[in-house]
């Protein structure tokens, strides 16, 4: 468990060095990035779940990220369950676990239920750079993917 200081610190909208515990930079996916050639065509390799195998959904997420398994770990930690009108704990919805509260925009859209339209919603507040607390787990979910 991270320090109240810690989390703290990571939750601040401030510039971070790109060493930053709290988060990757964008071009960094833990060693997993995929060519630039392939980023380039638009041709990400398949991407399977460990246990499940392909998953279309998953696929969909991986190429329009440009193939980061950084941001398919990510949504793998908030709704691992792919669903997308899983509604949380906190009352946050969808496959990346949007807010109604910080995002009614998104959360009251009417192509809200509409996965390719959520993922481009869920991949714009990521570049943006949202915090998003299954961030704090994807060091376990990134190893429930493979690559071939």
């Amino acid at each position: 468990m991270r320090s109240r200081i810690y989390q703290a610190l990571c939750r601040r909208r401030v510039a971070r060095p790109i060493t930053s515990p709290c988060r990757l930079p964008r071009h960094h996916t833990r060693g997993f990035l995929v060519g630039t050639a392939q980023i380039a065509e638009g041709k990400c390799p398949k991407i399977y779940k460990v246990g499940v195998g392909f998953v279309p959904r998953i696929q969909k997420a991986y190429e329009v990220s440009g193939c980061d398994l950084e941001f398919v770990a990510l949504l793998e930690a908030e709704n691992d369950q792919w669903t997308l009108d899983r509604v949380g704990i906190t009352g946050d919805i969808g496959i990346c676990q949007i807010s109604p509260y910080y995002h009614p925009w998104i959360t009251s859209h009417e192509k809200f239920y509409d996965p390719y339209w959520q993922l481009d919603a869920c991949l714009a507040l990521y570049n943006k750079g949202e915090r998003f607390y299954g961030a704090d787990n994807i060091h376990n979910t990134i190893t429930r993917f493979y690559i071939k």
